[in-house]
């Protein structure tokens, strides 16, 4: 039964940690599922030369069963015939089941938990015979049922509807009857197979919508992973605030080395860095707003550094520019005729 107070989402904290365990959301039905439709997919493109080979077989088998030698090298030798094509047959087929279904096992990506691996209790067989008849391997047999029920219906289905030539299949000529049951043979597989797949497509939703049950934490536990991952909330506001403090104190190390000051002029100021010879454009050292703007106004009075009233591209700037960016191309000209106005006051003053 679910808890009642886990009702926040695991975090990705949470479910990195139970990766690493091996709890992921996996289908088991979907590599088997996968894995007998490769196999079908084989045997359907192979059938041809398939038949081919075993009636070449047959042929070669009946020869020598007809021709002349002793009787253990004759049977020896059809037996290593016999074994050679099936085998060579059931590997290509095992070979394409294999993997098709490993591909599909790992729908998690590639996990290895070697806490899971280290589980000893596993191997104990009262443990085993417990989890034989447990809530979930109940569950887990009530639900293979769903796709036997299934397979079974469609079965009957074709059944029944080739029941006349069922029966008059014993009419057929040896070829035609085999023929007749080998396409009624791939016809039913190709439904399991596909009954099995669309099943492990719903299964792999369950599966995943029981893990993400699992992992959902209370309020105070994302509060825990939160300090684990990132430390205390305290402490990094604290630690903002000290990074902010740092970026403040060196904004204002550059005030006294700005061409200018644009202020608007009570609650925004604007300082201004521009040589021609070394920049494109003018750069932002420094800006604020109210006490800030305050600050900035003080140390340029104190070092020397022009002051000059406009509040349209004072607001500008400080919306717009970032401290150490140079300012955009929209305000150059607005830029600029502030800067041709100091260096005209300049020359007036001398």
């Amino acid at each position: 039964m679910a808890d009642a107070s886990k009702t926040e989402k695991g975090t990705p904290h949470r479910h990195e940690k139970a990766k690493k365990e091996g709890q992921i959301a996996r289908s088991r039905d979907l590599p088997g599922a996968i894995g007998l439709l490769a196999s079908i997919a084989v045997l359907a493109w192979g059938s041809g030369g398939a038949v081919a080979q075993w009636r070449h077989l047959l042929q070669q088998l009946l020869d020598q069963s007809a021709g002349t030698g002793p009787a253990f090298e004759v049977g020896l030798a059809q037996f290593r015939a016999t074994f050679l094509l099936a085998l060579g047959w059931s590997a290509i087929v095992a070979a394409a089941a294999w993997v098709c279904a490993t591909a599909t096992a790992f729908q998690g990506g590639f996990v290895f938990a070697a806490p899971a691996l280290l589980k000893f209790d596993r191997l104990q067989p009262a443990n085993n015979l417990k989890n034989m008849f447990s809530a979930s391997a109940l569950s887990r047999t009530a639900k293979s049922v769903v796709p036997a029920a299934v397979m079974a219906y469609l079965t009957y289905g074709v059944l029944a509807n080739s029941w006349t030539t069922l029966v008059r299949s014993s009419s057929m000529s040896v070829p035609q009857a085999l023929s007749w049951t080998a396409s009624m043979s791939v016809g039913l597989a190709w439904r399991g197979g596909f009954v099995l797949l669309a099943w492990s497509g719903v299964d792999y939703i369950l599966q995943r919508r029981s893990h993400e049950q699992s992992l959902k934490m209370t309020k105070q536990e994302v509060k825990d992973d939160s300090k684990e991952t990132q430390g205390n909330p305290e402490t990094r506001g604290r630690i903002k605030r000290i990074q902010r403090q740092m970026a403040r104190r060196r904004m204002m190390q550059e005030v006294p080395t700005a061409t200018v000051v644009v202020t608007n002029p009570t609650h925004y100021a604007v300082a201004l860095k521009y040589d021609p010879a070394t920049m494109a454009a003018p750069v932002v050292v420094a800006k604020g707003r109210d006490l800030t703007a305050q600050r900035i106004r003080a140390l340029a009075v104190r070092h020397a550094v022009p002051i000059v009233e406009n509040r349209p591209v004072a607001r500008a700037l400080h919306a717009h520019v970032e401290v150490g960016a140079p300012i955009p191309g929209k305000l150059y000209q607005a830029v600029a005729e502030i800067l041709a106005f100091l260096r005209s006051s300049q020359r007036a003053t001398r």
